[in-house]
């Protein structure tokens, strides 16, 4: 675990970009204790703090409070930690951090190591602020060097830095804690004049963050920056306006503080929807709520540190409650800020004997519970304001089940609507874990299923209730947020899916055929006209059914994009499908091109977007001296894709005279190319692709039914 330290004045714009981007490229960024240290000089600044908390409620934002800077920064120092890592609000993520790293693992095994430089890398060869070059050092295959190399200047010759250094908590902290400073500015001077007594710091192939210096709210140090006022940044950032990361993300950088134009824009990320969701629930009437009791059970082992939002999140409920924790029988000790919280707010704690897993937890805390409604809640996740009374408002006699939709990953995901089914059951979990039911449904299913093991406990728990008769309904709410953290169950499970699924399911596949009309539920019926995005990945596209193999946050549907086998013919007036068909086989293209215009209304509209054969080559061949130059690759993460999982291979390829045969035997019309820009949706996709050659890849294709 690590320690990360932000110091901010001044400069929430600024600031809303470095959390926003942390979010983005530092993988365990919900696994470690970040905390903000603030202070602002006016009022408007403080609103713009407080906007970033509604926008970026994870983190630990602490006041600085008047004389008490040392101290404070001292107090956010956790020793267990074996890292630290300290930030200013000036700088940015524009690749990826991962804590499982060389680097970092060398500097926590090896005691030469002085700190991991994230902000360096062997292109770094200016120093912004002595404004001169600074040729690199000379580097070991690990991308270590000899810091203290007297022929050495600039950053490279500098170990302690605040912007983005990551030491050893056992060697930063006596020197954070005993030497003296009063600000950030005079912090950095103090450890650059007593430096951790080490020879070496080491770096990353590509730096992953770097300083955007535009302006400067200190009179400490005469430091050179831009012209961008931070005042007006924050008027800007009031209005609604955030700093986009179009032209952030690696960027490659040759000084570790580089000035680069700031792009202002409404409606950055999804962040700005949740704000106006949220809003929206506010609004409601709640006062039914008191008429009802609800059950919140929370399951831990060893993580009580990610609890207490959980806990205090319950806080904001208005609906009467009850908070029930089950300990499964931690091997550690609950965290004090958590004891503090169960002792002052009478939360019933049940501590299993021996650990059992989260079914048999759960199990345990819904037996003891009080009220007639449960709802479970992971213990690293946490509910909105409302987010339960929501769901309250839509409890009515015939149904047993409410669920609502939940944030993850920055990004709203709204649960199956669709009318219950087996079949819907059978091909992905459709509703989230934590949902709102009556003690009687876990009752009639049996609770939860216990067995060894990692599997989809709640997939298999809403399958159990289908069978028993209960009843579900959608409620227009915004529940909770989910944290995915890199160890979480999700990703285990993910390594062998169709095993897990298998279990999930066991029971339903069991089950007749014809009970699935008798359990039917209320909910909305779903459209059958519906603007389908296949092989979606990571892109959502708002209006559009977003289509993939694995479930994730972006993702509207699981279903395999060969088959879609969860859609009706002649149902979809649009089919989207950017860089998919290369991941199948060549004898598979033609039946694939065939079910897709099956599902395609008379009249209807595909665009293909793959990569051009007939534009790689000519590319390629432009470019020969940059491929026979060691150290860069033939280009095989374009031509055989990224391997990053068993779906990311291309298996075959295209050109526009290949895909307009293909096309026009499965019976398409009027196949022609369409341009690359602008998007035809607006949006950014791999159609766009122009790295690194500045000359666009993609064949764009576009065919009626």
């Amino acid at each position: 675990m690590i320690n990360v330290v932000i110091f901010s004045k001044d400069r929430p714009a600024q600031l809303e970009l470095l959390l926003r981007s942390m979010k983005r490229f530092f993988v365990e960024w919900n696994m470690v204790h970040t905390h903000i240290l603030y202070k602002y000089t006016n009022d408007d600044y403080r609103i713009g703090y407080e906007k970033i908390k509604l926008y970026h409620p994870e983190f630990d934002y602490v006041l600085e409070q008047p004389g008490k800077f040392k101290e404070q920064t001292v107090s956010l120092i956790r020793a267990e930690n074996q890292a630290t890592m300290f930030m200013v609000d000036d700088m940015v993520f524009k690749n990826y951090l991962a804590l499982k790293t060389i680097p970092i693992k060398k500097l926590l095994s090896e005691d030469s190591i002085a700190c991991v430089a994230i902000r360096m890398c062997p292109r770094i060869n200016y120093c912004y602020t002595e404004r001169k070059s600074t040729p690199p050092p000379k580097f070991t295959e690990d991308l270590m060097w000899f810091w203290n190399d007297p022929s050495l200047g600039g950053d490279i010759h500098y170990p302690m830095s605040i912007d983005g250094s990551i030491f050893r908590t056992e060697d930063i902290y006596p020197l954070v804690r005993d030497l003296p400073y009063e600000n950030p500015n005079t912090m950095e001077g103090i450890l650059a004049n007593n430096p951790i007594n080490k020879p070496y710091m080491i770096c990353y192939r590509d730096s992953l963050v770097f300083n955007i210096p535009v302006n400067k709210v200190q009179t400490v140090n005469g430091n050179h920056c831009g012209s961008i006022p931070a005042e007006y940044l924050n008027k800007e950032f009031l209005s609604g306006k955030r700093i986009s990361m179009a032209n952030i993300e690696f960027f490659e950088n040759t000084s570790c503080h580089q000035e680069i134009p700031l792009i202002l824009g409404e409606d950055i990320d999804v962040s700005a929807e949740i704000t106006e969701r949220l809003d929206g629930c506010l609004k409601k009437d709640y006062s039914k709520v008191v008429e009802y009791g609800v059950s919140i059970v929370i399951c831990t082992y060893n993580d009580s540190h990610f609890m207490l939002k959980a806990l205090k999140s319950c806080l904001l409920q208005k609906v009467p409650k009850e908070i029930i924790v089950v300990d499964d029988c931690s091997t550690v000790p609950l965290c004090d800020e958590v004891v503090k919280f169960i002792e002052k707010h009478n939360v019933r704690v049940i501590r299993h004997d021996k650990n059992m897993g989260l079914s048999a937890a759960r199990n345990t805390g819904i037996s003891s519970a009080k009220y007639d409604l449960v709802i479970p809640i992971d213990a690293d996740d946490y509910f909105f304001q409302n987010g339960i009374d929501g769901l309250v408002l839509g409890v009515d006699d015939i149904h047993d089940i409410f669920y609502g939709d939940m944030v993850s990953l920055g990004k709203i995901c709204v649960p199956n609507k669709a009318l219950m089914s087996k079949n819907l059951l059978l091909g992905s979990n459709p509703i989230f874990c934590t949902s709102l039911f009556r003690k009687k449904v876990w009752e009639k299913a049996g609770g939860y299923k216990v067995i060894p093991g990692p599997h989809y406990e709640d997939w298999n728990f809403w399958c159990k209730a289908f069978i028993s008769g209960s009843k579900f309904k959608y409620v227009d709410s915004l529940v909770y947020e989910h944290i995915e953290r890199g160890d979480s169950m999700l990703r285990t499970l993910a390594k062998d899916k169709d095993r897990y699924v298998a279990i999930a399911t066991q029971e339903l596949k069991e089950m007749k055929d014809q009970e699935k009309s008798e359990l039917a539920i209320s909910a909305p019926t779903p459209t059958h006209i519906q603007k389908l995005h296949l092989g979606c990945g990571s892109v959502h596209i708002k209006g559009f059914i977003n289509v993939d193999i694995t479930c994730g946050p972006y993702i509207d549907a699981v279903d395999d994009v060969r088959f879609l086998e969860k859609f009706e013919n002649n149902s979809a007036p649009v089919i989207y499908a950017c860089h998919v068909l290369e991941h199948f086989g060549h004898e598979e293209v033609p039946r694939i091109l065939r079910r897709w215009k099956e599902v395609l209304m008379p009249g209807g509209e595909i665009r293909i977007s793959v990569p051009d054969i007939d534009r790689i080559v000519e590319i390629y061949k432009n470019n020969w001296s940059h491929f026979q130059t060691p150290g860069n690759s033939p280009w095989i993460g374009l031509l055989y894709g990224g391997q990053g999982n068993q779906y990311d291979v291309h298996k075959t390829g295209f050109n526009f005279c290949w895909l307009k045969y293909l096309m026009e035997k499965e019976g398409y019309k009027d196949i022609e190319e369409y341009p690359h820009t602008p998007h035809w949706l607006g949006i950014v996709d791999a159609s766009l692709a122009e790295a690194p050659f500045g000359v666009y890849l993609s064949l764009n294709v576009k065919a009626k039914k």
